[in-house]
């Protein structure tokens, strides 16, 4: 389900400064000590954490022991990886993790699966950078994931 999900990504066109939105398939990978990190434009993680765990950073860790946090802070240093700010979960909660369109059959709901818990442990800033997109035979700067 994680890898059906898009992202609308935003890049720049060089020749004419003018920003382009494409859409961009969330990717799921391996990552380090058996976990998996979620490729995304840095722009959709409040989307994301909506999707994943509608909470905010205190829910997710009430009730847990020092030890338990101490943890989450060692994992964090071991995959490489920063603490999400709160801002970021704030502005997360704003955001509904269900859409219904009214003039469609489509909608879109988040990625929480009964049996199955998500913990968001850190996010990796990417950097940004020229790429040439072969397809429109045109230079951006973008995100680069």
């Amino acid at each position: 389900m994680a890898q059906s999900q898009f992202f609308k990504w935003r890049r720049t066109n060089i020749e004419t400064n003018e920003e382009e939105l494409i859409l961009f398939q969330g990717a799921l990978r391996p990552s380090a000590w058996g976990t998996y990190e979620y490729i995304i434009p840095d722009t959709a993680l409040p989307e994301f954490l909506s999707m994943v765990a509608h909470t905010d950073d205190k829910a997710i860790h009430s009730g847990q022991s020092k030890k338990k946090m101490v943890g989450l802070a060692l994992m964090r240093k071991m995959c490489g990886v920063q603490k999400i700010p709160k801002k970021i979960y704030k502005e997360s909660q704003e955001k509904a993790p269900t859409m219904i369109w009214e003039n469609s059959e489509r909608g879109l709901h988040g990625l929480q699966v009964h049996g199955v818990c998500v913990h968001v442990i850190g996010i990796k800033k990417d950097k940004y950078g020229k790429m040439f997109d072969p397809k429109t035979n045109k230079t951006y700067h973008q995100e680069l994931l």
